[in-house]
């Protein structure tokens, strides 16, 4: 199975949650209200130690 990756808000840094609506993924912040779809999102960066920072 596929781990999927944990993505933040690039405006405050929180993890954004996924939303399948029809055909279409989109990500939203619970905290500041933004929402991206998929095809916007940039790659999540992994520090050496392996703990993922949003960037």
């Amino acid at each position: 199975m596929k781990q999927e990756e944990n993505l933040c808000c690039e405006f405050c840094n929180t993890e954004l949650k996924r939303q399948l609506i029809g055909s279409n993924v989109f990500y939203y912040c619970k905290d500041c209200g933004r929402i991206t779809s998929a095809k916007d999102l940039v790659t999540i960066r992994i520090n050496d130690d392996g703990v993922k920072a949003c960037v």
